[in-house]
């Protein structure tokens, strides 16, 4: 979720878990010398167990294989969504 167009309207989306780990822009899976991807391998089971926002500009995703991320939302808003 995130706002845009000014404030009180919220856009709202779903996007698959696995797509929003997949993107992961961190230096644990994006190389920071050449911004090519690093080989990302992890279980396709893992799931959120919990999402907090930072601020007006991002989640907190901690995952069920213990991994932490931070997505914008103008990240998640490129990301391919749930039908």
């Amino acid at each position: 979720e995130g706002s845009e167009g000014g404030e009180g309207r919220w856009d709202s989306f779903e996007i698959e878990p696995l797509v929003v780990r997949k993107n992961d822009q961190s230096a644990k899976f994006i190389d920071q010398l050449t911004g090519e991807p690093i080989n990302q391998e992890f279980s396709p089971h893992i799931f959120p167990l919990e999402i907090k926002p930072l601020g007006n500009y991002a989640v907190q995703i901690n995952w069920s294989d213990g991994f932490n991320q931070i997505a914008t939302y103008d990240q998640l808003r490129v990301m391919e969504r749930i039908q």
